[in-house]
């Protein structure tokens, strides 16, 4: 029921962001509009032998929306093509263009992905685009480590990054006089090297935990943004460095009703603030907010 609801939704936001009299934004409603995201390793695991690689690697995946869906032919990282059948489905109202083949190759390379040139090709033509890699965080600061009182601001400021702008994220989580668990998964999109958020949002006690940042190079997501792809169509291609995590105890909220998260581990956080979780936040944030 949750993936029929999510489809349907991603539906409804093509549908609203192309009808209603709304051109896309090449300014023609037959040419394609794809987002396009790129994420950088500094290892990997081995498809082959299951041995973690100590070298970088960048991979990447996409959507293409068009009024007619197109025939997906390849998409090309710096000199590599890769094209065929096992790297895209179609679902209802885009093309997705996989980062994973049917064998569980990744499509990836290792090296020439500083700046990474990006082309797509479908039966609509090709869009290209170029982008550079952010520097990874250095320093990761929180305005508290202990305890909030209920109402007390929090603020998550970072360092040593050149991003163009930051994805910031933590669970907040409290019972209710039911001693049934509330949870607020909180994302923002922020270009300075700090967010505050205000007292308002802790008014339960509970705890915080699961804070991460991830640098990333593109369009700003929001609505109304100006795509950085180019040729038959247009596109935003994103770049993502590896993200920067809190792992230390929870922090109190008021009381701290609740049992500790305790220590949410970095390879925990990668898999709840997982690339195409980003990538969705994104797309709901720029063709969500047309006007």
């Amino acid at each position: 029921m949750k993936q029929t609801l999510t489809i349907l939704l991603a539906l409804f936001a093509v549908i609203s962001f192309y009808g209603c009299g709304k051109d896309n934004p090449t300014g023609n409603s037959e040419k394609q509009v794809m987002f396009v995201y790129a994420n950088h390793y500094s290892s990997y695991l081995d498809d082959q032998t299951g041995e973690r690689v100590n070298e970088g690697r960048t991979n990447a995946w996409g959507v293409v929306h068009s009024v007619q869906i197109p025939e997906f032919e390849s998409i090309k990282l710096g000199e590599t093509v890769f094209s065929g059948d096992e790297w895209y489905e179609f679902y209802p109202g885009y093309l997705y263009i996989k980062y994973r083949g049917d064998d569980y190759s990744n499509a990836r390379i290792t090296s020439d992905y500083n700046p990474l040139d990006v082309e797509v090709k479908t039966s609509l033509g090709r869009v290209k685009g170029r982008i550079s890699l952010p520097d990874t965080l250095t320093t990761l600061t929180l305005s508290e480590y202990d305890t909030l009182q209920l109402g007390e601001s929090f603020t998550i400021s970072w360092s040593g990054s050149n991003a163009e702008f930051y994805e910031v994220s933590y669970l907040y989580s409290w019972p209710d006089e039911d001693g049934i668990y509330n949870w607020e998964d909180m994302f923002e999109f922020v270009t300075e090297n700090s967010i505050t958020f205000p007292g308002s949002m802790f008014s339960h006690d509970g705890r915080i935990y699961g804070v991460g940042v991830q640098p990333m190079n593109g369009p700003l997501p929001k609505g109304g943004a100006v795509g950085n792809m180019s040729g038959e169509g247009s596109g935003f291609l994103y770049y993502m460095n590896e993200g920067t995590y809190y792992e230390g105890d929870d922090i109190i909220i008021g009381s701290g009703v609740g049992e500790d998260m305790a220590k949410m581990s970095s390879n925990e956080q990668k898999k709840r603030v997982n690339p195409e979780r980003i990538s969705e936040q994104i797309e709901n944030k720029i063709l969500g907010n047309q006007e």
